[in-house]
């Protein structure tokens, strides 16, 4: 294990007030270990070395963390995420919220085959890859949405909007405080709660979690 990662990674977690076992910070470091031998050869993510992971992949998605407790979803949510890529945040949930069934869905084949053997290798059973259009996907019925930079709100919502079940909820991880597109949501949903800025140590740039649900839910 890289120690200078591990350090890396327990400092942000106290920064973050979130308490994750030694075996949860393992798997989340072999996470990023495999992420990079993986993306020598399928390029998977910019971000290549492991330090810069543990920030820029890591760190960010833990952020979310206590923010999805401080919004009430259970532990054993039903949760997908929209365009995961290489898994993120959807490794990163399985970890930290280990009764819940996550799934991560992505439309490139390369990606969904990286987190299925994820899955598999780091001992996830909680963890499901789809390869597959979101449009596409039927009889979800999921609690809870998520995205990471995967597109408008707008059309974030309208290509998930049958995958969510009634009174279900929708999460969207931005970087600068997405105001425009906060205004121009479908008229059957409305922006329940704003975090901004979202705090990640060690990186200085601007973070936004949006929580939306559908009207009269």
């Amino acid at each position: 294990m890289n120690d200078e990662a591990l350090k890396k990674l327990r400092l942000g977690l106290d920064d973050l007030e979130l308490s994750l076992s030694s075996v949860q910070q393992s798997v989340l470091l072999d996470y990023l270990e495999l992420l990079a031998r993986w993306n020598r050869v399928f390029n998977l993510t910019s971000i290549e070395s492991v330090q810069e992971g543990v920030t820029r992949h890591l760190l960010d998605c833990l952020s979310l963390v206590p923010y999805l407790r401080d919004r009430g979803v259970a532990e054993d949510a039903k949760i997908i995420d929209v365009g995961s890529g290489g898994g993120l945040p959807a490794v990163v949930l399985s970890v930290c919220f280990p009764k819940a069934e996550i799934i991560s869905i992505d439309a490139v084949g390369k990606k969904s085959r990286f987190v299925s053997q994820a899955a598999a290798q780091l001992r996830l059973p909680n963890l499901q890859a789809v390869h597959a259009r979101i449009e596409d996907c039927r009889d979800l019925s999921a609690d809870l949405a998520v995205c990471r930079a995967f597109s408008s709100l707008r059309l974030f919502l309208s290509l998930t909007e049958h995958c969510v079940r009634l009174g279900g909820t929708w999460i969207a991880m931005k970087g600068k405080r997405p105001d425009s597109e906060m205004k121009d949501l479908p008229e059957n949903f409305f922006v329940s709660d704003v975090r901004y800025p979202v705090r990640v140590p060690g990186l200085q740039e601007d973070r936004t979690f949006v929580e939306i649900k559908r009207k009269g839910t």
